[in-house]
């Protein structure tokens, strides 16, 4: 519905996500497509999965494999890759042959596939890891914080939240530790605060 009430979508749906960069996930019949504010249908309902909108991009999953659709609802990146993540700072994470590295919009491989797993890029970085730790690198590829840590959280507003001996702290993007870990848990900073677990 829109603010007034009104119905603008009908429910001919079996479920339906919010709307992201105007375009929204629909699930009808067995397959994910996608939809506008008006319901045109802008991709069709063939995908087994799909994520949110962004950068214009949306990741859809077709034969066991994971591409990306425009805002037009075309793919402009082939369903090849095992396992796909949301773009972010016009990156993504992407799995092929068992590791992750990251691509650009328009398909490119900028950071081979050698990772165990990846983050999203904020704040310039994104969190990978090797031999079971966690480090940080720029969209270059290189590595800016070592991967040491046994957990972290993506970036948000210059600090990430890091796990080390067992507790949680903060980190910049230069890698100091600048809020000491002593929390059970902490997560990303927004407008300047943080929930955190004592």
């Amino acid at each position: 519905i829109n603010t007034n009430g009104k119905l603008v979508v009908p429910t001919i749906y079996d479920d339906l996500w919010a709307f992201r960069e105007e375009r929204a996930l629909a699930w009808k019949d067995g397959y994910f497509g996608y939809i506008s504010p008006t319901n045109e249908v802008i991709a069709p309902f063939i995908y087994s999965g799909g994520g949110h909108f962004h950068d214009s991009r949306a990741r859809v999953k077709r034969n066991g494999r994971w591409g990306y659709i425009d805002i037009d609802g075309k793919v402009v990146i082939d369903c090849w890759y095992e396992r796909a993540d949301d773009f972010s700072e016009m990156f993504a994470g992407v799995r092929d042959n068992g590791y992750w590295g990251f691509i650009d919009n328009k398909g490119n491989i900028v950071i081979d596939c050698k990772y165990e797993k990846v983050g999203q890029f904020n704040n310039g970085l994104a969190p990978v890891r090797e031999r079971h730790r966690w480090g940080f690198i720029d969209n270059k590829g290189n590595k800016i914080v070592n991967c040491q840590y046994k957990n972290v959280k993506n970036f948000s507003e210059g600090l990430a939240a890091v796990k080390i001996k067992g507790s949680w702290g903060y980190i910049d993007t230069t890698g100091k530790l600048v809020i000491n870990n002593i929390y059970q848990n902490a997560f990303r900073f927004q407008d300047g605060l943080a929930k955190i677990k004592i």
